[in-house]
């Protein structure tokens, strides 16, 4: 569970990371926002799928210990 909270943890300050890129991008706003935005929405995307994955491999791999 330990892994997995740190992964979670880091899958956050990925958030917050992309959050704040958004920010700044929206204060100055232009054309280029939109194809941030739609980065960071695919970024976060791959975190989640990511995580997910660790989560079941760690969870299969104490199966099998």
């Amino acid at each position: 569970m330990k892994k997995f909270l740190d992964i979670l943890e880091y899958v956050i300050i990925g958030l917050i990371g992309i959050l704040m890129i958004i920010c700044v991008y929206n204060l100055t706003g232009s054309y280029t926002q939109m194809i941030i935005i739609r980065i960071a929405i695919t970024m976060l995307h791959m975190l989640v799928v990511a995580a997910i994955i660790m989560y079941i491999a760690t969870k299969e791999s104490r199966k099998y210990k």
